[in-house]
């Protein structure tokens, strides 16, 4: 947000396309980015919906339940694909609950082995293995946001 507010006051000429994670805490800021007065040269988008997500690991007081994350935990390494999220032993890493968005009445998730997933996907995307579909998504959904 303070990025936003600063190229906004810059007065940058160029495309500004800001992109939110697709959780709880990444759609309050992007509520909060689109009621800024931006110009019109800027765009608030949030990262798109994930139809494998909506039965997704997570961890919670309940222990181990699948749900659907989005819109509550779907940060930009959701989107590296399911190989960068499995390992043989465990499957899919599990979201871990973290807090309480009141604004919105849901909880915020996270997944706890970002660094792991980062790794794994570029290792992937170096031997010719990795899935990028949904990272292609998130492009297409950058390129698209000044065609709306």
């Amino acid at each position: 947000m303070n990025l936003l507010r600063g190229l906004a006051g810059a007065g940058v000429s160029n495309r500004v396309v800001a992109v939110f994670d697709n959780d709880a805490a990444g759609t309050v800021q992007c509520l909060r980015a689109k009621a800024l007065p931006l110009p019109q040269n800027f765009r608030v988008i949030q990262l798109p919906h994930l139809v494998w997500a909506e039965r997704y690991p997570t961890l919670g007081p309940t222990g181990l339940v699948e749900a659907d994350i989005n819109g509550l935990a779907c940060s930009i390494e959701l989107y590296l694909g399911a190989t960068a999220l499995s390992d043989e032993k465990d499957g899919l890493m599990p979201i871990q609950w973290t807090g309480f968005e009141r604004s919105l009445s849901r909880y915020q998730g996270e997944l706890l082995e970002k660094r792991i997933v980062q790794d794994r996907y570029f290792e992937l995307l170096r031997i010719g293995r990795a899935d990028t579909s949904d990272m292609r998504k998130v492009f297409q959904n950058i390129l698209r946001s000044f065609h709306n």
